[in-house]
């Protein structure tokens, strides 16, 4: 990757073939930091309302989704970034674009869910203007996650 890469973001359909793709990559690099994860604990991709792709040169290299948690609090989901496209600000903007979607949603807060083993997205969300949370929903009582809000 050049360091000043041609990245766009995009809203696309949850069943996009660009956002399957590396929802699928995401899983296979959970698999590696968490062994014996399982498919139960991924999230389905039915569920979601919105998702985002990260492009450079049309070439799809990161993504994000956003689904419902209460009515008036999302929950961030799927984020990933392909290896080869790290440390140029994908995260970042994707995250960006999220948040900007969950306000036109009209929620006034987002929550996420982490793993322990995952230290480059702990310093994203914390720069991010996350904070600490107790673990909620399907994190709770795991000691692998971290669980963060934002209000928007």
């Amino acid at each position: 990757m050049t360091s000043e890469p041609d990245l766009t973001v995009r809203l696309v359909g949850c069943d996009s073939p660009d956002f399957t793709a590396l929802t699928a990559a995401l899983d296979a690099e959970l698999e590696l930091r968490y062994p014996g994860l399982g498919d139960d604990e991924l999230s389905a991709a039915d569920d979601l309302l919105v998702a985002v792709v990260a492009y450079v040169d049309d070439v799809p290299f990161a993504c994000g989704a956003l689904r419902e948690l209460e009515p008036d609090i999302g929950e961030i989901k799927r984020m990933f970034v392909a290896p080869r496209a790290r440390r140029i600000g994908a995260a970042r903007r994707i995250l960006e674009a999220l948040e900007a979607r969950a306000k036109q949603l009209g929620y006034s807060a987002l929550r996420l869910g982490t793993g322990v083993r995952q230290p480059e997205a702990l310093s994203l969300y914390e720069s991010s203007g996350y904070r600490r949370i107790v673990q909620f929903g399907e994190y709770a009582g795991t000691d692998q996650c971290v669980c963060y809000e934002k209000a928007l």
